[in-house]
């Protein structure tokens, strides 16, 4: 997980086939902020938005948190 300029990078080994890349980035950034994650559109594309269930304050605090600032 990295930031690049206003989005967040996520690198997964998954393959984009079948489901399995999105899961993963599912899974990456459930763990990172600790809440439910929702692909909203992009299923089939690199780029995604995602919806989590948390105020963009703890969004941004747990971003910083895993970016290691």
């Amino acid at each position: 997980v990295s930031l690049r300029g206003d989005h967040v990078k996520i690198c997964v080994t998954a393959p984009a086939e079948r489901g399995k890349a999105n899961a993963a980035v599912i899974e990456t950034l459930e763990t990172c902020f600790g809440a439910p994650v929702t692909i909203v559109s992009g299923n089939s594309s690199s780029q995604k938005w995602v919806a989590i269930p948390l105020s963009l304050a703890t969004v941004e605090m747990r971003l910083r948190k895993q970016l290691g600032g």
